[in-house]
């Protein structure tokens, strides 16, 4: 898919939206390395103040703030109707989500 001509960008959300014209997984790409800098800040933070870290706890809040993240990037749109995170990569995002969040309270079981 060609991406589309800057020229053709419409205001701050047309902004934020074209880097999806030219690579569908840009915002995946970005926001799972956002998702792996929290997990290691706050791994390290809990390692720093109680001691002892969870690195699964760490990932499943982490992922949590990505669901976040991924919802708000699917309300930004552009003229055009065209969500700066497609659906289907918030369905990868939630399912990270589920998967974290019960292999850590199965873990605590």
């Amino acid at each position: 898919m060609p991406c589309s001509a800057i020229s053709s960008i419409i205001g701050f959300n047309g902004l934020l939206v074209w880097p999806t014209s030219c690579e569908y997984f840009f915002y995946l790409y970005i926001l799972e390395f956002v998702f792996a800098f929290l997990m290691w800040s706050t791994y390290k933070a809990d390692e720093k103040r109680i001691g002892k870290a969870d690195l699964l706890s760490s990932a499943a809040i982490s992922s949590l703030i990505l669901v976040f993240l991924g919802v708000v990037g699917t309300l930004i749109q552009d003229t055009n109707g065209v969500p700066m995170i497609q659906a289907d990569i918030l369905l990868i995002f939630i399912a990270q989500f589920i998967v974290l969040m019960v292999f850590w309270i199965f873990k605590k079981v």
